[in-house]
């Protein structure tokens, strides 16, 4: 009886640690995107819109920050013409939060 509460333990104390160790990478990655947001902002204007102009990692700060969107997405794992349409379709349904997002 002991040794069941013991195992039971021990995979909730795993699947905590699990999460804990998700929720930080998801935080240091969204840290990341923010630090480099600003350049990309500025690219942007620079090249009039056009999102191909943008680095990958560029437009991945745009839709994370700007747009909230999660990175749980798995956006690292899209080519770059997927995250050029996901973000052209994203800007077009709200333009102005790139605009107003803090830099």
């Amino acid at each position: 009886m002991k040794s069941s509460q013991q195992v039971v333990e021990s995979i909730a104390s795993i699947s905590r640690f699990t999460t804990d160790a998700a929720q930080t990478k998801k935080q240091k990655e969204i840290g990341e995107l923010a630090e480099i947001l600003p350049a990309a902002k500025a690219k942007l204007a620079a090249k009039k819109g056009v999102v191909s102009a943008l680095y990958k990692n560029e437009i991945r700060s745009i839709l994370v920050v700007c747009y909230s969107i999660s990175p749980d997405v798995a956006l690292d794992t899209l080519k770059k013409p997927a995250l050029v349409s996901m973000l052209i379709e994203t800007m077009q349904s709200n333009p102005d939060a790139v605009l107003v997002t803090a830099p």
